[in-house]
């Protein structure tokens, strides 16, 4: 049988809309490897936080190494953002080796540090691997099934700012995957999308890790910041049209399921204002895969 989606692209070069103001509630979903000199957008980041006086908080939990020898993902994006001109960057100090949500203990459960959350005008997510921050900053208790998943009071507390405090809410690969509002996709190539049925990832097993490409996600989506559709990253360049297409028409039964996908290339951002989502903002190297799988026939792949 066929099978096909609509896909658009929005080239990045062609969006001349100037940074929105500050305070307002934006989303800046950038599709992995930002270049270290691409000024525009770590400008913009950094601007819709409030400015280069605002508070400007690092979670680096998705990395290998959060935090703080030299290499670490944090002291990285440290030096990225003072360079660029902010002068308030601060470390959230919760990953998967301090956070306990199964047992309500740790870092995330920390007061002194749902304080500092509370305190932030923007807050940047880290690349590396997307279930990290759902095994560090959720309490996954009923595994397998929707709507079961209990957010630790520090999540709860970055919400609540982002919601009630406006600024900005950015991240780059599994920092922008973890932003899904429904399904999340975690792993898996487009050839293993075209001829093999998806697998929904299970927290109490520890990861899917088949390592043969099959197309694995998250049932419960993730943070849930970005309602629009499915977000996947390194678009263009790691070919992943056919992985957003079979989750897409895998998923689309499900309650939590999207007709839509926006697949973002790599040193790309996708801007939404979240007061006025009728459009979005598109700056970077390259553009935005938009798939449209409603009308998607399944194929027979036997």
């Amino acid at each position: 049988m066929r099978f096909f989606s609509l896909c658009i692209i929005a080239a990045a070069r062609t969006a001349l809309v100037s940074a929105v103001a500050p305070r307002k509630r934006m989303l800046m979903m950038v599709g992995g490897d930002l270049d270290d000199y691409n000024r525009e957008i770590f400008e913009l980041i950094i601007s819709n936080a409030g400015g280069s006086n605002s508070t400007l908080c690092v979670i680096a939990t998705n990395g290998e190494d959060p935090c703080c020898d030299p290499d670490s993902s944090w002291v990285f994006y440290q030096q990225l953002f003072t360079g660029y001109g902010a002068t308030d960057v601060k470390y959230i100090n919760i990953d998967v080796n301090n956070s306990f949500p199964r047992s309500h203990t740790g870092n995330a459960y920390d007061p002194a540090i749902i304080e500092q959350i509370k305190s932030c005008d923007g807050f940047w997510f880290g690349g590396g691997d997307q279930t990290r921050i759902m095994k560090a900053w959720y309490d996954n208790n009923v595994t397998g099934k929707l709507n079961t998943r209990t957010p630790t009071p520090a999540m709860t507390a970055l919400l609540e700012r982002f919601e009630e405090h406006g600024g900005v809410l950015a991240g780059s690969s599994a920092g922008t995957d973890c932003h899904n509002a429904k399904v999340m996709v975690t792993d898996g190539d487009s050839y293993s999308g075209l001829v093999k049925d998806t697998v929904a990832y299970n927290y109490s097993e520890g990861a899917v890790d088949l390592d043969d490409g099959t197309v694995t996600f998250d049932p419960n989506g993730a943070l849930g910041t970005f309602s629009y559709g499915l977000l996947d990253t390194h678009f263009g360049e790691r070919g992943r049209q056919g992985r957003m297409i079979r989750l897409l028409m895998d998923t689309l039964h499900l309650p939590n399921g999207y007709p839509i996908g926006f697949g973002v290339d790599q040193n790309t951002v996708i801007i939404v204002d979240k007061d006025d989502p009728s459009h979005a903002i598109v700056r970077g190297q390259a553009g935005v895969t938009i798939c449209n799988a409603s009308t998607l026939i399944a194929p027979d792949c036997t």
